[in-house]
């Protein structure tokens, strides 16, 4: 029997070498073990050409792997590899269209807010950025936009600063807004405009003009040159070397007028005064309204001292008692209180609501 089965093997390796064996003829079936093993296999007997496409798969290889020590040279080629090749240049082709865009919008989502548009719009010529559909908050990182109390310590971020802002002038505050050069800028939420102007002061503003201080809280300055609000809620509008020193005081325009008092004013005019609370100068030059609730309205050297009291006009007159007043004229002195002096040149009225008519003729 043996030798039957030796004589059958034998008949079917001759066949194989012989290349008579068919496709299927041999099966597992007819091999003593049902497995071909390298020991049964001439040299060269299995081809690639015997081998149908896909026959050869991991679970038919002893350890699952093919190495460089399985593959004869030339077996694996460029071409053969061209589907994994290109596959892998796509990929390479869509990260780098995904870092040009990066490099485009340095935020991501930012692009359907922004655009660029490089036309002349509304006869302003491009290019322009334009902000569409969106709020844009600038911020210090600090969680809130001053901190208690005032006169804290900003940290010098947060600011929106249009143009280079030259020059080395202290620059320590956050959130304001900047437009010029060469300005000074300490504290929270100003803003600052023209040149060489500064506000150190929360909330505080200069809108133009140059070398101009806002120094209270809430003060400002709107224009002028070398003018000052130097208190809380203090004002200049304009002018030249005007002080507004006090609480809400504030000064419209002239050259060289002071608001000394609280809630006082000075209208305009050249070196006038109004050093009380409530006090008011209108215009003229040299003017004082220096009593509580006090008035000049314009003149020359002209002295309101007593509380309400008031002068209209004229030149060197004098109205010291409360409630007294002087109409105009040269002069003239109303030192009573409530008294009066209507013109004229000088004239003395010392008692208490008596009057001078400031002529020739006067009825009593």
């Amino acid at each position: 029997m043996k030798s039957k089965l030796g004589i059958l093997a034998l008949g079917i390796f001759m066949a194989i070498q012989a290349g008579t064996a068919s496709a299927g003829n041999v099966t597992s079936a007819d091999i003593i073990d049902g497995q071909v093993m390298t020991v049964d296999l001439a040299d060269s007997a299995v081809t690639s050409g015997k081998i149908a496409t896909a026959a050869v798969t991991g679970d038919k290889i002893a350890d699952g792997n093919v190495g460089t020590a399985d593959l004869a040279d030339g077996v694996v080629t460029i071409d053969k590899l061209a589907a994994t090749i290109q596959a892998q240049l796509n990929l390479i082709a869509q990260l780098e269209q995904r870092i040009i865009a990066l490099e485009n919008n340095n935020v991501p989502g930012l692009g359907q807010y922004v655009s660029v548009d490089t036309n002349t719009i509304n006869n302003l010529a491009g290019p322009h950025v334009i902000f569409t559909g969106a709020n844009i908050h600038v911020r210090d990182g600090s969680g809130a936009t001053y901190r208690e109390p005032y006169y804290g310590n900003p940290n010098g971020l947060g600011n929106f600063i249009v143009g280079y802002d030259e020059g080395g002038r202290l620059r320590t505050g956050s959130h304001n807004i900047v437009l010029g050069p060469e300005h000074e800028f300490t504290h929270y939420a100003g803003f600052v405009a023209g040149s060489q102007n500064a506000i150190v002061a929360d909330f505080a503003s200069v809108s133009g003009g140059y070398r101009n201080r806002a120094e209270g809280v809430y003060s400002s300055v709107s224009g002028g040159t070398g003018n000052q609000a130097i208190a809380d809620g203090a004002s200049v509008s304009g002018g030249n070397e005007n002080i507004a020193s006090n609480y809400n005081s504030w000064v419209s325009g002239g050259i060289r007028n002071t608001a000394g008092g609280a809630w006082s004013s000075v209208s305009g005019g050249y070196q006038n005064t109004a050093s009380f609370n409530f006090a008011s100068v209108s215009g003229g030059f040299f003017n004082t309204a220096s009593g509580d609730s006090s008035s000049v309205s314009g003149g020359l050297y002209n002295n309101a001292s007593g509380s309400s009291s008031s002068i209209s006009g004229g030149r060197n007159n004098t109205a010291t008692g409360e409630g007294s007043s002087v109409g105009g004229g040269m002069n003239n002195i109303a030192s009573g209180a409530y008294s009066s002096v209507s013109g004229g040149a000088g004239h003395t009225v010392s008692n208490y609501y008596n009057w001078a008519a400031g002529s020739l003729f006067q009825e009593y």
